[in-house]
């Protein structure tokens, strides 16, 4: 019994140390596992980054594209690609995708809950994959809206 308990005390110790959560108006936040923070409200694996900021009030849902384009043109390094609008859980939220200077396909997202509005931020690297550039960029894609709807559902349901 002693040994079992140990072993589950191990474990759970590998895991919020892998994960390294962090708690942001309430809400504890960490990125998947694999990730190590690097810094507030940021994760990273290998050139894979998972990025959250928060605005206090709640921005309507009609403004969302509107903050997310402001912060796209702000941004000297990326490139716009497209808007997009996901349906989840019964909620649309407004994405913006991106192209960055140093390759990675980025994802930024707002959420709002209990008073604040979140961006997300979610970049992966195509480069890491194998394949033609069509399957690179398709590979790319689906992990980057995994991260994304991983941390919309943390910060929606944390």
């Amino acid at each position: 019994m002693k040994n079992y308990l140990l072993s589950i005390t191990f474990l759970f110790s590998c895991f919020t140390s892998y994960t390294q959560p962090q708690t942001l108006n309430g809400i504890l936040l960490d990125a998947p596992k694999g990730f190590v923070k690097t810094g507030d409200y940021k994760w990273q694996q290998n050139d894979d980054i998972i990025m959250v900021m928060s605005l206090e009030g709640e921005l309507p849902q009609e403004k969302h594209l509107g903050v997310l384009k402001s912060i796209q043109e702000q941004t000297k390094n990326t490139t716009f690609i497209k808007n997009e609008s996901i349906h989840l859980s019964g909620k649309d939220y407004s994405c913006t995708y991106h192209l960055g200077d140093n390759g990675l396909i980025l994802i930024a997202v707002l959420v709002v809950r209990d008073g604040f509005s979140y961006i997300l931020l979610c970049g992966v690297n195509p480069t890491q994959y194998e394949g033609s550039e069509e399957e690179l960029v398709d590979k790319a894609l689906s992990r980057v809206q995994f991260l994304r709807t991983y941390m919309i559902t943390k910060i929606v349901y944390g």
